[in-house]
């Protein structure tokens, strides 16, 4: 028991960590002379407490300058908006009421589990059934005025509607913190202007289906919970095909995942229907939509094809099947052709009686070889096919090789093949198609017998072999092969990337920053593309690129700049490999040539010093100003750009006791210039 006992408080203690909130949500409609509200909450775990305990409601009225008239909040509820008691809502309830009596049961129903449920279990099957009942009495609060009012998650506030002015609600829980969690207050707004709103819904449309019509509709036109839908034979009289709300958010007919809300309506083919649909919303209104739709159900599946049977006697064909079971089968032809698909000539003209099951054919003496088949049509047009019977007499001599091979691979390694229909052959088998990795190599097949002209089929682009060899062979009735097509040869989309070429060499000097690198091994390689930046750049530009070239010397550098370089290769497919490993370089400073002249004089009553010095001609960046105070030259001050003088007091004449140093904006930097 112990241990039972520290389990729950652990589990409670990590719950406690993350604790349960649930926000109230909420939306409100204006009438002339009310206004309804409906909330809920987003998560089922605080549903009980709000139900239960309850909510209050405040009202705030927004002028039409959107400004507070009175009072800021107005509390319009005496007592909380609650759940009635169960014997309430057992009062009103009929049996008819099917929303209000489902709601009372998921608000007040009590649950039965398995007597042999394990704690943690009993514990997930009762997380389950909360979840649950929240669901079902969300939808049905959601499609029933009672239902609503009656469950504490809707209230009505009587008062005239003004279309010049809004209205705030707050719906505010009477305990926000409770067991299991916390209840986050929720506001809804409504405007004054949409009591005068009278919405038009449309979107409805039929689908034929096998004894099914499909009726659809989208879901961001639809702002309903609920749905009927009424049928009719004339346009005139409507019912409904179900005396209970269609909800399509629990039904398999829709899909969360689709744009459409569907409903499947089971009917007879070929009969027409007429279909309206009345949407409803969260505040028990129904709303009819303005289409009036047709739709009518139809045949799709032709008749199922018998055994096709053949005999052959000299000159004579005799063909024999059964009579399918299907009533719909309207009649039979005898087609003829040179492939298993045979469907070029027909050998009877004429529609054949449902209820014939044998055809007799005489085949012309230059006939060798033919393939037929049976075609099964229904009253409406459906079409079906029987097993293809062969037709020949044994021969050595083998078909042509196959002509006009083209073919492609995409990127995902599917090749299609396609090839020319030989029209001078009697009868054929089919081909089959074999591939090699080089034209020395053995070919082997990758497929049966094709019945067809076109054939596709997988094959790996991860290998180094860029090429595939393929040839078609053709087989007749005796199983005679061909010879070879001619070889068709196609590339392989190309999927692995060049080798990353690496910098291997480098030297920095007066002249720029020379650079040296790999040579690349691919045998695809296209080039090599240099790249570079700045310190504290992101982006890499590219300055240079070649296939024969695997040098570079960079001359757009600055003095004490730091720049990084790498490089990649592109293929002949376009692929690019990796980036090389950056290498960073900095460049050394240089001095200026340039010239100032630093003066200076010293005024002995006052005890003052003044230096001047000439402009430069570069754009300068800042001065560095030295003084000695005894242990020579040092830095002593920074100055503006822009100064071109400096005073200060002093002990004697300035004459080498000051210096002045010039930093540039191209990071360049003046020799030392003492003051004369």
């Amino acid at each position: 028991m112990k241990r039972i006992i520290i389990l729950i408080l652990c589990s409670f203690s990590a719950l406690a960590q993350n604790p349960i909130q649930g926000s109230i949500l909420g939306r409100g409609k204006p009438y002339k002379d009310k206004i309804a509200l409906r909330w809920n909450t987003n998560n089922y775990q605080v549903f009980k407490q709000l139900t239960q305990d309850g909510v209050w409601i405040d009202r705030m009225i927004l002028n039409a300058n959107n400004q507070v008239e009175g009072k800021d909040w107005t509390r319009i509820t005496a007592q909380p908006v609650k759940a009635k008691s169960l014997a309430e809502m057992e009062r009103i309830a009929t049996v008819k009421d099917t929303a209000l009596a489902i709601v009372a049961e998921g608000l007040y129903g009590k649950s039965e589990y398995p007597s042999d449920l394990s704690l943690m279990d009993r514990i997930k099957y009762q997380d389950m059934e909360r979840e649950n009942k929240h669901l079902i009495v969300t939808l049905y609060t959601s499609i029933n005025r009672e239902a609503a009012l009656y469950a504490g998650l809707g209230f009505e506030d009587a008062i005239s509607v003004d279309p010049n002015k809004n209205y705030v609600y707050r719906i505010t829980p009477v305990k926000p913190d409770g067991v299991p969690g916390t209840l986050i207050t929720g506001y809804i707004y409504v405007a004054g202007r949409d009591v005068n709103v009278n919405p038009e819904y449309r979107g409805l449309d039929t689908k034929a289906g096998e004894q099914a019509i499909v009726l659809r509709w989208p879901k961001s036109e639809s702002p309903f919970t609920g749905y009927f839908i009424e049928r009719s034979e004339d346009k005139k009289k409507f019912s409904r095909i179900h005396q209970n709300v269609y909800l399509p958010n629990i039904e398999v007919d829709s899909s969360s995942q689709d744009t459409f809300y569907y409903y499947y309506d089971s009917v007879a083919n070929y009969k027409p229907y007429y279909y309206r649909l009345i949407g409803i919303n969260a505040f028990g209104e129904h709303h009819l939509y303005a289409d009036t739709v047709r739709g009518m159900a139809e045949d799709f599946t032709p008749v199922t094809p018998p055994t096709f049977e053949l005999e052959k006697n000299g000159e004579k064909l005799s063909f024999t099947w059964k009579k399918p079971e299907e009533k719909d089968l309207k009649g039979y032809y005898i087609l003829t052709g040179k492939t298993p698909s045979a469907n070029e000539v027909l050998i009877t003209k004429t529609m054949l009686n449902p209820d014939v099951t044998q055809y007799t054919h005489t085949i012309d003496n230059s006939i060798s070889a033919a393939y037929y088949r049976l075609m099964l049509t229904d009253t409406v047009g459906n079409i079906s096919y029987s097993n293809p019977v062969y037709m020949f007499e044994p021969d050595e001599t083998p078909p042509a090789p196959p002509t006009g091979l083209t073919g492609k691979i995409d990127t995902s390694g599917i090749v299609t093949l396609n090839w020319n229909l030989d029209h001078n052959e009697a009868a054929l088998r089919g081909y089959k198609v074999y591939i090699a990795n080089q034209g020395d190599h053995q070919f082997t097949p990758v497929s049966n017998i094709v019945a067809d002209t076109t054939y596709s089929f997988p094959i790996s682009l991860e290998t180094l072999t860029r090429k595939v060899w393929i040839q078609v062979v053709a087989i007749d009735g005796s199983f005679n092969h061909s010879k070879p097509s001619k070889t068709l040869i196609l590339d392989r989309p190309d999927q692995i990337p060049p080798i990353t070429p690496q910098i291997l060499n480098y030297t920095n000097d007066k002249n720029g920053i020379s650079l040296s690198w790999s040579n690349s091994k691919s045998s695809d390689f296209k080039e090599n593309i240099l790249y570079k930046r700045s310190e504290g750049e992101t982006q890499w530009a590219e300055i240079f690129k070649s296939n024969k070239v695997y040098n570079y010397l960079d001359k757009d550098v600055k003095p004490g700049a730091q720049y990084e370089y790498t490089l990649r290769a592109i293929d002949s497919s376009g692929l690019y490999s990796d980036y090389a490993f950056p290498i960073a370089i900095r460049t050394s400073f240089q001095n200026s040539t340039e010239t100032l002249n630093l003066t200076g004089t010293y005024v002995a009553a006052k005890k003052w010093v003044t230096l001047k010095w000439t402009a430069s001609k570069k754009e300068v960046d800042y001065f560095i100003l030295y003084k000695d105070e005894g242990q020579g030259l040092t830095m002593y001050k920074s100055l503006p750009a822009s100064t071109l003088s400096f005073e200060e007091e002093g002990t004697g004449l300035p004459k080498g006791k000051y210096a002045l140093k010039v930093k540039y904006k191209d990071l360049q930097e003046s020799d030392l210039f003492i003051c004369k």
